[in-house]
């Protein structure tokens, strides 16, 4: 069976709970989370866009050995919807077939529909333009970070909260990311990035590589090459401000109704 026809064009798989063979080239591998991405070799694709060469094989517990990134594997197993991502169960041990490379196939955002990213689930991809880091928030806590093409901004910073304006800018901001993840399931991970060397946003990212995942809602890029940051958005020595253009107000209302509970 063709990956493209267990992705199908669709956001889930016609073939779900039925079992597969499938020959594919390896294109990464996460040991920690017991998975290995696969993709189908050039020559074996469809050429329809509207489906994906790529998907996710789960090694549940463990149970068989992992192969490595470049092997073609024949992979048996069951097709499964996990939260809506696609993925083969194995049932069978891998048998590695020999070995290939497989071509990326290049990104942009903003994205005219999320049906892009899902037409691209378990794929291998490169961006072809540099990426803003647009939100750091869960990168010390789950090693992840949010890119786009340029700053993207909360819709009630700038427009009326329920306005077609706010409402607008939510969907289009939507478009307009992908979440850079270390495919690492560990909460505080370790790595290169650190108090002394962390990421502001503002910063970009020259090229993205890596195998498109959706999982917990988002659709993100796990690097399979370590991407490279540069900070072009660097913390000034103070605040520049125009004095009279600032306005601050502060109530701490978690003491201000003291008998709320009377």
């Amino acid at each position: 069976t063709f990956i493209h026809d267990v992705q199908g064009s669709g956001s889930a798989s016609t073939l779900v709970d039925q079992s597969v063979l499938v020959q594919a080239v390896v294109t990464a591998v996460l040991p920690d989370s017991n998975v290995f991405y696969i993709q189908e070799e050039d020559a074996e694709t469809d050429g329809d866009k509207s489906t994906s060469e790529g998907v996710l094989v789960f090694n549940d517990s463990g149970a068989f050995s992992m192969p490595v990134v470049g092997d073609v594997v024949s992979v048996k197993g069951t097709v499964s919807e996990f939260f809506n991502r696609t993925q083969i169960t194995l049932t069978s041990a891998p048998l590695v077939c020999g070995t290939a490379t497989v071509s990326a196939s290049n990104f942009t955002l903003p994205v005219a529909s999320l049906d892009e990213l899902e037409s691209l689930e378990g794929m291998l991809v490169t961006s072809s333009a540099a990426l803003t880091v647009t939100d750091n928030f869960t990168l010390g806590r789950f090693g992840q970070l949010t890119l786009s093409n340029g700053r993207l901004y909360n819709p009630t910073n700038i427009f009326t909260p329920g306005s077609a304006e706010a409402i607008a800018l939510a969907d289009s901001n939507s478009l307009n990311r992908l979440i850079l993840d270390d495919g690492n399931d560990t909460s505080n991970p370790t790595g290169g990035l650190s108090a002394d060397n962390t990421l502001r946003m503002g910063d970009t990212v020259s090229a993205v590589t890596g195998v498109v995942d959706y999982s917990f809602s988002e659709y993100r890029v796990i690097p399979t090459q370590a991407p490279t940051f540069a900070a072009t958005n660097p913390r000034t020595s103070q605040p520049e401000l125009t004095l009279g253009n600032l306005k601050v107000a502060s109530l701490n209302v978690l003491n201000f109704f003291n008998t709320i509970d009377a």
